[in-house]
């Protein structure tokens, strides 16, 4: 099996043990299992999508690899010092210029990527341990439908979407502050003609849609948006926009539903 240069420099930094030794400082195999770390995009194999494994202890970071999925191979292995190891992974589609240093930052005027990651402190103060890669979804896409005029949704005004979550920290998965704002994207679903806007995960409920002012936010945290799920959904909102006026102000979910899509 191919050895990263770096934990096999690595392994050659640390002290190499018989059975009569004492066993202590010898390094501790991570075994790093990868056959599901790609399941995330096999709906759209063709986008190329690229996994990215950071390993840290309390020295710093001691590995960093990105595979595609033609690359990769069912286990990665690292010798590392007994203790705890931090493993991020992520999985993004092709190269990314989002992502910088351990964070995942959307430049303001641009929708979130398809992006899943996953974070996990391993127990790495045995002989051996074994970590299964299953990056998670961390961005949510809210499908929004106008119920007056399916033709020509909104009477085709642009849509912007701004909030004050523009990303992701790779270590501890919470949200990044940071200004964020972009357009709708015009789609057609099973549902009819709309927008699509998808978001990074979010911290509060701040999202706003700038047609009439309508309290975004509000209206997924009210209907189930969890922003600590490990697994984030997709949202469909129908507004009926012959019904709304300037100023207005959500007072009942007769003019606006909101469904929830796994």
């Amino acid at each position: 099996m191919k050895q990263p240069l770096l934990p096999l420099a690595l392994c050659l930094l640390l002290p190499a043990c018989s059975v009569k030794e004492d066993r202590r400082p010898c390094p501790c195999l991570l075994s790093v299992i990868t056959t599901e770390a790609f399941a995330p995009g096999s709906m759209e194999p063709e986008a190329g999508w690229r996994l990215t494994v950071t390993g840290y202890t309390e020295a710093g970071k001691i590995v960093e690899e990105r595979f595609d999925a033609e690359r990769v191979q069912d286990t990665l292995e690292y010798p590392v010092r007994k203790g705890s190891v931090l493993l991020s992974a992520h999985l993004v589609r092709g190269a990314t210029r989002a992502v910088t240093g351990e964070e995942y930052r959307i430049p303001v005027g641009e929708q979130a990527e398809p992006f899943f990651a996953s974070s996990e402190t391993v127990d790495a103060s045995g002989e051996t341990v074994l970590c299964v890669l299953h990056p998670h979804k961390q961005y949510s896409n809210v499908y929004l439908y106008d119920r007056a005029n399916r033709v020509n949704p909104f009477e085709g005004q642009e849509i912007h979407l701004t909030g004050t979550v523009c990303g992701l920290d790779l270590r501890t998965l919470t949200p990044v502050s940071g200004p964020f704002r972009c357009a709708g994207t015009p789609v057609e679903t099973e549902n009819g003609r709309g927008l699509c806007f998808r978001i990074p995960r979010q911290r509060e409920d701040d999202l706003m849609l700038d047609f009439l002012d309508i309290p975004l936010g509000k209206l997924l945290f009210e209907n189930g948006y969890d922003p600590s799920a490990e697994e984030l959904p997709d949202f469909s909102v129908t507004i009926d926009s012959s019904l709304l006026t300037p100023g207005f102000q959500i007072a009942s979910w007769e003019i606006i539903t909101l469904d929830v899509i796994i």
